[in-house]
């Protein structure tokens, strides 16, 4: 009888091991599967903020372009300015250089005016 006993204490035992087991199982498969969908969760939001960023920094690269091309316009403007300007220093500077040869001429023919009256 003590062997019957300790039979069905030892089945039982068993019983309540495999039980736990199948628990523990349970537990492990619904923490699998949690931890899947948590690091699917990050994998999703690292995809849309590579995404967000991507698309940000096209944007920001197309506003650059066309400010640096509005600023490129600008700088061939003022260019076009300065060859203006200096085409228009040049032909003052070839008149002003006449005026000071005829000046020299005007001076030399009255100097030679005066030394002939002495």
């Amino acid at each position: 009888m003590v062997d019957s006993r300790q039979d069905e204490a030892m089945a039982d035992r068993i019983d309540r091991l495999e039980e736990r087991i199948q628990v523990v199982e349970v537990k492990v498969d619904h923490l699998a599967t949690a931890m899947v969908a948590g690091f699917q969760a990050v994998d999703d939001a690292l995809r849309e903020q590579r995404e967000y960023t991507e698309f940000a920094f096209a944007r920001l690269e197309q506003k650059m372009d066309a400010g640096f091309a509005k600023m490129d316009a600008r700088f061939a403007g003022i260019d076009d300015r300065f060859s203006n300007v200096d085409a228009g220093l040049a032909r003052v500077e070839r008149k002003l250089d006449q005026f000071i040869d005829m000046q020299i001429r005007t001076n030399e023919l009255v100097d030679r005016r005066l030394r002939a009256l002495e």
